[in-house]
């Protein structure tokens, strides 16, 4: 809620409706806001967000998804400001979660997809680049390195690894060797999403493995996350801040933010020396050796950067 010395201050609030800010009348800088109100309204469907900025019925609107953003471009008389931040679409698997708590399986199922596959059925070909890890290409904690140690599309590679899992005796979801590996995989009823979690399903049913897809409403879908009552979601990583508290958040326990339940011992000891460090260049090393402890550890994949688009 707006509230302080900002420029507005809050009027009006109706669920699900609109959020109405009024200019502050002691905003303590002379001339300023120039707006004497703005109204927020909320519009999950992406189809009417776009019609509704084409028609003047909004004036601005905001989106993560590409293929909006894409379309928004060919719109007469619109602006954009686009903006490839520090977030990438992920996958996150729950690794405390047979059969996604044995890395086996979840190095299977990210050699087993094709990134730009994956972009494309978001509508961000040519306007996104494929992610490696949590952090941006202009990031200063962006690590080639890392970059070069992601595994590339390779269903062959990926399929011995499952086969693997299939045939151990001691595998940990309990079945009897030679069954096939199955779990849930969540995400949001967007259509676009809809078509990056059949996308996903198509690329893990090649090798061999079962997935059944749900669609979950947002507040649910966070919900479960942060609970842990998942195995797979459709998810989103990234940061704006300092990298310290992100990582210590994401990647130790008991961080209601850790949603993969993912930790190492090497991740502890590089998160205190990454607290008490001033010296970037260290700090760059010390993220570069967390990052790449992450992504050895596959607690989740990517596929590619979000563009934001004002």
């Amino acid at each position: 809620m707006p509230v302080g010395t900002g420029p507005f201050v809050f009027d009006s609030w109706e669920r699900d409706s609109r959020l109405v800010v009024k200019k502050n009348p002691n905003y303590w800088q002379e001339g300023l806001p120039y707006l004497d109100e703005i109204v927020f309204r909320p519009m999950p469907d992406e189809d009417t967000r776009l019609s509704s900025l084409e028609t003047g019925d909004i004036d601005v609107m905001q989106t993560l998804r590409q293929s909006t953003g894409v379309r928004a471009r060919d719109l007469e008389g619109v602006d954009n400001y686009e903006f490839l931040g520090n977030t990438t679409g992920t996958t996150i698997f729950n690794t405390t979660k047979p059969p996604l708590d044995d890395v086996r399986v979840r190095q299977a199922l990210v050699m087993a997809q094709d990134q730009e596959q994956l972009i494309e059925v978001q509508g961000g070909t040519g306007v996104v680049p494929p992610s490696t890890q949590i952090f941006s290409e202009d990031s200063p904690y962006y690590s080639q390195e890392v970059a070069d140690a992601w595994p590339t599309y390779d269903p062959e590679a990926a399929q011995e690894l499952i086969d693997e899992y299939v045939n151990d005796p001691s595998r940990s979801d309990g079945k009897a060797p030679g069954e096939p590996v199955a779990f849930r995989y969540d995400c949001l009823p967007e259509p676009v999403l809809v078509d990056l979690a059949s996308l996903y399903q198509s690329f893990w049913q090649e090798i061999g493995v079962q997935v059944e897809l749900r669609q979950v409403e947002q507040a649910t879908h966070v919900q479960e996350a942060l609970s842990g009552d998942f195995q797979a979601k459709c998810f989103r990583a990234g940061l704006d801040r300092d990298p310290y508290p992100t990582l210590r958040d994401a990647f130790t326990l008991p961080s209601p933010l850790n949603f993969t339940r993912f930790t190492d011992p090497t991740i502890d000891e590089d998160l205190a020396e990454l607290a008490a460090s001033g010296d970037l260049d260290e700090r760059k090393a010390l993220v570069e050796e967390i990052s790449m402890t992450v992504n050895e550890g596959f607690p989740l994949s990517y596929y590619g950067s979000t563009l934001a688009v004002l």
